[in-house]
């Protein structure tokens, strides 16, 4: 009877010492919760209050233009289930964007958000690209948390009228690409 208590007091007692300081945020960068994080220093800017006159709005985007954007790239190697049956597309290319705060007094934050696409895209079946997709967008968000941007690019090559269509996120910080899928308009 002594064997099974001592089991289990040992097994409470490394429980609770396993337990403590233990947390770990599941959204850090670094691998070690015992680094410190520096926060990057905030840049100073104008706020542009809601209410801004025109003299206000030209100075502020004459101050935007001073800065420029720094342009930022995804790199996109993905396979996308084809629009019909259970065909496959290998997709490779980039999305380059710049990402820019617009100063405002809101609650939000304001991005101008440039877009630049680039894509191959082989059928599965086949050895060379087939179809390419090029676009530019230029957008202009509120973001608070994420905010899911929809994107539309027609496909060069195809006779079919078929479409990529991108979904990217747009955080305070960067954007991503969240999904990806082809389409084929059946009504022409």
């Amino acid at each position: 009877m002594r064997h099974p208590l001592f089991v289990l007091a040992l097994t409470v007692a490394a429980g609770i010492l396993g337990c403590q300081e233990n947390a770990v945020d599941p959204f850090s960068e670094t691998a070690s919760p015992a680094v410190e994080k520096t926060l990057p220093v905030p840049i100073i800017h104008p706020i542009l209050p809601t209410n801004a006159t025109s003299s206000e709005s030209e100075a502020v985007a004459e101050m935007l233009s001073r800065i420029p954007p720094q342009e930022r790239t995804i790199l996109i190697d993905a396979l996308l289930a084809g629009p019909i049956g259970h065909s496959l597309t290998h997709i490779t290319g980039k999305i380059a964007y710049t990402m820019q705060e617009i100063p405002i007094e809101c609650l939000f934050k304001r991005f101008y958000i440039g877009l630049s696409v680039a894509a191959q895209l082989t059928p599965f079946a086949s050895q060379t690209p087939v179809w390419t997709v090029n676009g530019q967008s230029n957008d202009d968000l509120y973001v608070e948390v994420v905010r899911f941007l929809e994107k539309t690019y027609a496909l060069q090559g195809s006779n079919s009228g078929m479409t990529l269509h991108v979904r990217l996120g747009v955080t305070q910080t960067k954007v991503y690409v969240d999904n990806m899928w082809l389409v084929l308009k059946l009504d022409q």
